[in-house]
């Protein structure tokens, strides 16, 4: 009976050893498997940050592109206006574009400004400093209608 009991404890002991063994390699391999996931939510991170500053600075290229742009052909704006004015009055000239006078007059007292400073100061006419420098039609200031609104108006009793 004891070697009975001993072949039974050496048996047991196998098959412990055995299911503890499986157990172990599968705890590594999930242990592997973490790890390969951690390594790889790492590196996303990673890829997601540079596409992301690589994205701002393509943005702020187009940005600067787009800016450039509208500076010149606002400057063609306050050019054609100007000379709108050589041909006729600031409310005619407004009518036509459908703009405000306000806008209109914006652009020549601009112009008339631009004229009045020294020849050595302002820059040549038909360099692109002229035309960064005076205010557009589109960015002249000009009263929305929402202050037209809170504007105080005359007592009418």
């Amino acid at each position: 009976m004891a070697g009975r009991r001993v072949s039974r404890l050496v048996e047991a002991r196998e098959k412990a050893r055995a299911r503890t063994a499986e157990r172990r390699r599968r705890e590594q391999r999930l242990e592997d498997l973490a790890t390969d996931w951690f390594q790889a939510e790492g590196e996303i991170s990673e890829i997601e940050a540079a596409a992301e500053r690589r994205i701002e600075l393509y943005a702020a290229k187009v940005r600067g592109e787009a800016e450039t742009s509208v500076r010149q052909l606002r400057g063609r704006m306050d050019d054609a206006v100007g000379e709108m004015l050589t041909l006729t009055g600031v409310r005619a000239v407004a009518e036509l574009l459908g703009t405000q006078e306000s806008t209109v007059r914006a652009v020549r007292v601009a112009a008339d400004a631009a004229a009045n400073v020294a020849p050595s100061a302002a820059p040549d006419v038909g360099s692109s400093e002229a035309r960064t420098e005076s205010p557009s039609v589109a960015t002249a200031s000009v009263p929305s209608p929402a202050s037209a609104e809170r504007a105080p108006t005359s007592a009418a009793g």
